[in-house]
């Protein structure tokens, strides 16, 4: 005869990866996007459509003063591409 099962209370491990991560999509998952957030480090990208430079929210626009970790979201109006000049509103989201 097969052992009891034991319960799972009491023996089961606590999942770190998996439950982390989907706690972090849980919390930054908002109108249909991957929002900004900052815990979990996940940040949407934004590409020119001009001239294919990638916003990385990680790295910012310092030459334009955009500090590291700033959404595009926050990014002010009037910011321009720092390669061809486009305006913010010619960017759209890496896929």
């Amino acid at each position: 005869m097969s052992e009891p099962i034991k319960d799972l209370a009491t023996t089961a491990k606590p999942c770190s990866y998996e439950c982390s991560l989907a706690s972090h999509l849980s919390k930054s998952f908002e109108n249909g996007k991957i929002g900004a957030n900052r815990e979990g480090g996940i940040e949407m990208k934004y590409v020119c459509q001009v001239c294919g430079y990638i916003y990385d929210p990680e790295v910012g626009d310092p030459d334009s003063n955009v500090a590291p970790g700033t959404p595009f979201e926050n990014i002010p109006d009037d910011w321009v591409c720092p390669v061809c000049g486009a305006s913010k509103d010619m960017f759209a989201p890496v896929s």
